[in-house]
């Protein structure tokens, strides 16, 4: 039996190392392909994705912009 995996993946720096490395059109990236070829022969039994949160108060650019990048899936 091959070992399982979970991938935990910081959003944070996943969307900014991506953007970095000239990716522009991060919706249209294969997350599951990615995911795959991370693994190897490990049987992949789910991806996490988190981000921080960002605070209603204080940067309502920053704030909006975060929830508009959540709600179109990564796009």
């Amino acid at each position: 039996m091959p070992d399982r995996a979970v991938v935990f993946v910081d959003g944070n720096n996943w969307y900014h190392s991506l953007k970095n490395s000239g990716i522009s059109s991060l919706g249209r990236l294969n997350y599951a392909k990615v995911t795959v070829k991370l693994l190897g022969p490990r049987q992949w039994i789910a991806t996490r994705y988190y981000v921080g949160q960002v605070r209603q108060q204080g940067n309502t650019q920053l704030y909006a912009a975060q929830r508009s990048y959540i709600l179109m899936g990564g796009e």
